[in-house]
């Protein structure tokens, strides 16, 4: 077994309409919207990190531009 990392973000907003997939995923959650997640193969670290939540960030706005500038 190898340590895998990954980090989901949970953003203070609500997605209209059903989840949504692309390698990430944006999706309703009980406290806003869940956008994830990071995935690192060998870190074994559980820290939270704010460079991961940058990456969530910027893959859903590659991904689903028009949601990202709505969440922004």
């Amino acid at each position: 077994l190898h340590p895998v990392r990954g980090q989901a973000t949970w953003i203070d907003a609500r997605l209209e309409g059903p989840a949504t997939g692309w390698g990430g995923y944006a999706m309703p959650a009980r406290a806003g919207l869940m956008v994830g997640a990071t995935h690192d193969r060998g870190d074994p670290d559980p820290r939270p990190r704010a460079a991961d939540d940058g990456r969530n960030l910027a893959a859903l706005a590659r991904a689903r531009p028009a949601l990202a500038r709505r969440l922004a």
